[in-house]
């Protein structure tokens, strides 16, 4: 039977498709630690995401926190190369 694996942010369910509905796991299920790559395919996905939410932030130069954000959204940027992604996220200003 074909299995389904449905990613989310701290784990990953894996169903078989009698156990689907509107591609969701709807009765049985079994969870499995996500793999190395989903965790980082997820990290990646919040920090493209935090960096949409700071757009008009890094827009706005009159802004007084405008510096903390830049050095934020650099961290953002760097953070899929530093040793802790994806474990440790950077943390908004």
């Amino acid at each position: 039977m074909a299995k389904y694996r449905i990613i989310a942010t701290e784990q990953v369910i894996v169903a078989d498709a009698a156990h689907m509905r509107d591609n969701f796991a709807v009765e049985e299920y079994e969870l499995v630690a996500p793999t190395d790559a989903e965790l980082a395919m997820a990290a990646r996905a919040w920090r493209d995401q935090e960096l949409k939410d700071t757009d008009d932030i890094a827009r706005t130069p009159d802004r007084p926190d405008l510096a903390a954000y830049n050095a934020y959204r650099t961290e953002l940027r760097d953070w899929p190369e530093d040793p802790s992604f994806p474990d440790t996220k950077p943390t908004q200003p």
